[in-house]
């Protein structure tokens, strides 16, 4: 893109944005130019700066706003929910069909089911409005799309509604992409495609998705364990699955009359091979899981020390050989540090959870994704140096208490 306006998107402490990264507007100068158009530069200079405002002042400009009724905090204190909401796998479906991700081309029979019924549909107008959004912003308007898309739910009339218990930011939601935001193009998808009644048709294996993230993803035992060893507190978690997601993670943190939630967004739990262990696919799911709850804990402890760890690691390029899929998306010295001890505590809660030998297995095949997979090419010696700090600790002294002698080790590494 050679033209454009530039924002920074970031999160703060109250809402857990755990990427950061600078976001162009395709805005073409000549556009611009008040002679030639004076409304709409009018308008786009009145939204920048909006978005700027929020950018700055309110943190993460993508969490939601949250409305926790008190009947709702006492459903949900202290429960961690598991859903595929209709809503949801409707954007994800909208989202695959338009190719992002080549979530298509995975064999998982329900994946393939979704291919075989929604293929006639790819051209309709529907996917090609999300698929041009997706081509201006990218995982940004995916990320945006997912989101919106838990604020809403069906009438018996195929009408799209709010809940009344997310919404979106202004201006946010004036730039980016939402499920609501071509209501009569989404009703007719909706309608020719027989999308609610293929969802219904699948309620069996939603049920089985969700008792198998139960299973293989303990999410009270992992929020125990991180609260265990890190100060942030968090009243209830919601877990949003979807199979068609193509592995594209993200949290957020909302809050309203003091009650405060985490909101996760994962892959469903596919079957992993017979070969491996009860405990290895518990190991292999959760690290999945944890290493989005676990920025929850880690990024607010991290902001204490944040000068510190950008002076411990000036070039976060000797720690981070980004892949492909991750560009952009780590580069600083905060948001790699932020990734290197995110998965290292996952290694620490799989110490203290499975048995020696599983815990080798698991912590092998975390190191040779973070290295080999994922381009984060220190990242064993890293994990070995914060595990041995950790089995070495002091009684009653937590992980978050193990930031100073991380940080005094990364000064001294080359």
């Amino acid at each position: 893109m050679k033209h454009g306006l530039k924002f920074l998107l970031k999160g703060d402490n109250s809402f857990g944005f755990t990427n950061e990264k600078w976001i162009k507007l395709p805005v073409n100068p000549a556009q611009m130019t008040i002679q030639k158009n004076p409304f709409f530069t009018l308008k786009l200079l009145v939204v920048a700066f909006l978005f700027g405002i929020v950018c700055t002042s309110c943190g993460n400009p993508l969490a939601p706003k949250a409305r926790f009724s008190a009947e709702y905090q006492r459903q949900n204190r202290q429960q961690a929910t598991i859903e595929i909401p209709e809503a949801y796998e409707l954007s994800a479906i909208l989202v695959a069909l338009t190719g992002y991700r080549n979530v298509l081309n995975d064999k998982d029979p329900y994946v393939q089911a979704v291919k075989a019924h929604f293929a006639p549909f790819k051209s309709h107008p529907m996917v090609k409005y999300v698929a041009k959004k997706m081509n201006k912003l990218g995982s940004y308007n995916y990320l945006q799309f997912r989101k919106d898309a838990i604020m809403r739910s069906f009438t018996a009339n195929n009408k799209l509604i709010n809940n009344e218990i997310y919404q979106s930011r202004f201006p946010i939601n004036a730039i980016t992409l939402g499920l609501a935001d071509r209501p009569a193009l989404l009703r007719d998808f909706v309608e020719k495609s027989n999308f609610r009644s293929f969802y219904a048709q699948q309620k069996d294996y939603y049920q089985r998705q969700i008792g198998r993230a139960d299973r293989f993803m303990p999410m009270q035992k992992m929020w125990k364990w991180a609260e265990s060893q890190f100060p942030a507190r968090y009243d209830s978690y919601k877990i949003f699955l979807t199979a068609m997601d193509g592995g594209f993670h993200f949290t957020f943190r909302v809050a309203n009359k003091g009650f405060r939630q985490t909101l996760m967004f994962v892959t469903a739990p596919n079957d992993l091979p017979d070969t491996r262990t009860e405990a290895e696919k518990e190991g292999a799911w959760s690290r999945m899981v944890f290493t989005e709850i676990d920025h929850n804990y880690v990024n607010p402890v991290t902001d204490t020390y944040r000068r510190q760890v950008e002076a411990a690691m000036p070039d976060w390029k000797k720690w981070n050989q980004t892949k492909a899929g991750n560009k952009g998306m780590y580069e600083s010295a905060y948001l790699t540090f932020n990734e290197y001890m995110t998965w290292a505590t996952f290694s620490l809660y799989a110490y203290d959870n499975f048995s020696p030998e599983d815990f080798e297995k698991i912590n092998k095949k975390e190191e040779d994704f973070m290295v080999n997979g994922r381009g984060f090419h220190r990242f064993r010696e890293f994990n070995q140096f914060v595990l041995n700090c950790y089995k070495n600790r002091a009684p009653n002294q937590t992980v978050a208490d193990l930031y100073p002698a991380v940080i005094e080790w990364l000064k001294k590494q080359p």
